[in-house]
């Protein structure tokens, strides 16, 4: 069965730096066309003046950036999707082992289908499983030797 996420963003920091990123370098791509629309007119046509190549540069870069701000927001959609398939499982990851450590996991760590590293997840069961082995080995060896157990309570 899949589950959907609750949110949008499931780590805001990680996802949206790249959403930041990729909206700076589409920009700076937008921005270069447009230069060297601008550097391609004036070398062909040296002889009209800077101030006109760059009116008609404009005219004819206007419609391709309008097309490309109004995909932005799909892509920008697209990636956030893209992201939490590796940001959501180190969430899950990060509250599993603070769980670990705080003594409150139950179960096993799983990921939602479709996200990446599920090998993540197996290697943390098996850790999971070690973690509750050495556990019920230190209560046993507590229980069987007072000088171990003054040793574990340290």
């Amino acid at each position: 069965m899949k589950t959907k996420r609750q949110r949008l963003l499931v780590d805001q920091a990680v996802q949206g730096g790249i959403a930041l990123r990729l909206t700076v370098y589409w920009l700076c791509s937008i921005i270069m066309a447009f230069v060297m629309m601008v550097v391609v007119q004036c070398v062909m046509d040296p002889l009209t003046p800077f101030f006109t190549q760059l009116s008609r540069a404009q005219a004819a870069v206007f419609p391709v950036v309008a097309s490309f701000l109004l995909l932005l927001p799909m892509v920008l959609r697209d990636l956030t999707r893209l992201t939490n398939r590796f940001a959501g499982p180190v969430v899950h990851l990060k509250r599993a082992l603070r769980d670990l450590r705080d003594e409150t996991f139950r179960g096993e760590l799983k990921f939602r289908e479709g996200d990446y590293w599920h090998d993540l997840a197996d290697e943390f069961n098996l850790l999971a499983l070690q973690v509750e082995t050495w556990k019920r080995l230190a209560e046993r060896s507590k229980e069987e030797s007072p000088l171990v157990a003054g040793m574990v309570g340290e």
